[in-house]
């Protein structure tokens, strides 16, 4: 007997760590000016699954997570955001880590 399992489980696996990941993406994106809280459970929790199932989040809300204490990125409350010429300056204001981003195309 193999210890592997059904053939499609990995599969099945993917495509429900995408739907949560797209469930918690709403809560994050919808408790982002109501509750400060909720935005950090949510935030924490995408990170955790994209890592564990190797899904990866769109580029418009793994922006709004702060990697370094995997809190909701809010601009004005925990998030400084900077625009220079160049670059996309988010500074977090829990644990200060920096993150740029570049405006030009390269």
């Amino acid at each position: 007997m193999s210890r592997r399992g059904p053939r499609g489980v990995r599969f099945d696996r993917k495509s429900n760590a995408k739907k949560s990941i797209t469930h918690l993406s709403g809560v994050l994106e919808s408790s982002l000016n109501a509750d400060n809280e909720l935005a950090d459970i949510a935030a924490r929790d995408i990170l955790r699954v994209s890592k564990k199932h190797g899904v990866r989040t769109e580029n418009s809300i793994g922006k709004k997570i702060c990697r370094s204490c995997e809190k909701a990125l809010i601009p004005g409350k925990t998030a400084q955001v900077r625009v220079t010429s160049k670059n996309n300056i988010i500074t977090c204001l829990r644990c200060g880590r920096v993150n740029r981003n570049s405006l030009v195309k390269q």
